[in-house]
């Protein structure tokens, strides 16, 4: 299924009206998945899913909320446009790998103009950023940019 303007539109609304809402560090929140009511946190991927359920429709468990499945189900394409999904994966830091972790996997949506909204645990909320920041990382940045998640399989 072919994304349109009109479904970019709603996107694009649905992200931003989520802008502010704090991380859920603890990922131990579900309020996202309740459609009739304001979720209270995000993770980076619980933010996607909520977005694509208010703006296309999509049932909770249409998506695995996890940003590898999601990023895994996705195609690269040249260059992003407005409500598209971007990711990367990078290697963990010190500190992500006492907590077990090989790889970190991080989505947003693409806002245009060279900026993403996504929640990050970095900012501890939802947030409006340039597609590049945090670049004392490297080289690791969105390494991924992928289609709309319009077209996703279920899960």
């Amino acid at each position: 299924m072919a994304i349109d303007d009109h479904a970019r539109g709603r996107i694009l609304r649905a992200a931003r009206k989520l802008r502010g809402r704090p991380y859920d560090h603890d990922r131990s929140d579900d309020t996202w998945q309740d459609i009739t009511v304001e979720p209270a946190t995000f993770t980076c991927s619980t933010f996607v899913c909520r977005v694509g359920m208010e703006a296309l429709g999509h049932a909770p468990d249409f998506f695995a909320h996890e940003a590898r499945w999601l990023l895994d189900e996705l195609h690269v394409v040249d260059a992003p446009k407005p409500g598209d999904l971007v990711g990367y994966c990078r290697l963990p830091d010190h500190a992500e790998r006492r907590r077990g972790h090989d790889l970190v996997w991080h989505v947003m949506i693409y806002l245009g103009n060279g900026d993403v909204i996504g929640d990050c645990d970095l900012a501890g909320e939802v947030t409006v950023r340039a597609l590049e920041y945090e670049d004392h990382h490297g080289d690791w940045q969105w390494q991924l940019i992928m289609a709309p998640f319009l077209e996703m399989r279920p899960r």
